[in-house]
Parts: C-alpha cells; structure tokens; sequence
C-alpha cells in the first residue's frame, strides 16, 4: 500500500477485500475436501457452489488472471434435478413436456433461477472499479443455450450479451436476426468486439461476416 499512489488505493483494498470474503466463503462451502481433489457434488450445494464459481471468475478477471471466462451450470443433457427450488423431477425429463402447462411453471421456476444466478454474476462485475467505469463496462457476458427448446428444436435460439465491451457496444436492444441467419454471425461479432479479425466462426459454411445490426 506505501508503493502505490493514492488513486490505487482504494481499488487494492477493494480486491484484497474481495480475496478474503471469497476465502471464507469456500471454507464455509461443503465441497467435499479441499485441495485439488474433485469435490463431492450434493444437490442441496449446487446454489453455493454457483456462487463460489462466480466469485472466482470475477476475481480471476478483475486481477488480470484471465481475460475470458466460462460457467457451466449443468450439461447439456440436463441430468440434474432442483430440490433447493423444491423440484425432484430431472431437468432433462421436463424439458420433454412442454406442452403441459404444470410442466412449463416448473421449467420457469428453474431458469429464474439461472437468471438470477447470470443477475449475480453482472452484480459482482458492476461491484468492482476499473479504468474510470466497472469490470462489468468493460466485458461482455454471453447467457445462452445451444437449442431453442427442450425437444432439441434449433430456430430462433435466444441468446443474451450484457456489459459495454468497452464501450465498444450498445445495450437495451432487441436484436432480432433474419430467419436463416446461424448464430455462429453473433460469434464473429463478439470476436470482432475482441479485436479478434475474423470473418467466420466455426464451420465457415454457417454463413460469413458479423451480425448484421449487432454493432
């Protein structure tokens, strides 16, 4: 602290801050041991758990250990039920059942609960400072899923991008893509915002160039 300028100050005590809850916090979680053992994964810890893996990724890009990072809540496939939402049946199964409506308030009760999971992640980025604005202003957050609904349908999958990306992008917009148009276009956007040149994404022949009206 005697080395740095006053300016600093306040952003080191706040990741120092930051470090200590986050240490106290994976102490108090059940994980199965420590170390780098796999841990144990009971139902009931999944909610703890998403909030250590969020804490580490934000502390992992607000001190410069990464520039990019990836959550994964569940597999693709879905095996995993919600018994802290009071839901036994597994995720894969309900998705499946879209046509009952019964169903249907369940699977919304479930992806709340991953929206706010994705709120808690834009929250930790708005909490710390960087370069005169937030670790939030200056990324860009992907929330979405590889198909469009439980019986595996691929049209219209939506996708949500939050933060500014420096600046370099403008939000509270609906961007609605042209039927046809394949996702791997939003891709190369999001690269581009990167300064990353490139023109496709994937299997070049998923169509070429950015998403039209993304930037």
């Amino acid at each position: 602290m005697s080395r740095v300028g006053a300016d600093d100050r306040p952003r080191i005590d706040q990741h120092l801050t930051a470090l200590r809850e986050l240490e106290f916090s994976l102490r108090a979680t059940p994980t199965g041991g420590a170390g780098c053992a796999a841990p144990t994964l009971a139902g009931a810890d999944v909610p703890a758990l998403s909030r250590n893996m969020i804490k580490v990724l934000v502390a992992a890009l607000s001190c410069g250990i990464t520039r990019v990072g990836s959550i994964q809540w569940q597999r693709a496939t879905g095996y995993r039920n919600f018994p802290w939402l009071g839901i036994t049946e597994i995720f894969h199964a309900l998705s499946h059942q879209e046509s009952n409506p019964a169903v249907v308030q369940q699977l919304v009760k479930i992806n709340n609960w991953f929206a706010g999971e994705v709120a808690e992640l834009l929250r930790e980025l708005q909490s710390r400072s960087e370069n005169n604005g937030t670790l939030l202003d200056n990324s860009l957050i992907l929330w979405g899923s590889e198909i469009a609904t439980g019986n595996h349908t691929e049209d219209n999958v939506p996708f949500a991008l939050f933060g500014k990306a420096g600046g370099a992008l403008k939000g509270g917009r609906l961007v609605d893509a042209t039927a046809g148009t394949h996702h791997n276009r939003m891709m190369v956007s999001i690269c581009n915002l990167m300064d990353v040149p490139v023109q496709t994404f994937g299997d070049p022949k998923f169509q070429q160039g950015p998403l039209p009206g993304l930037v």
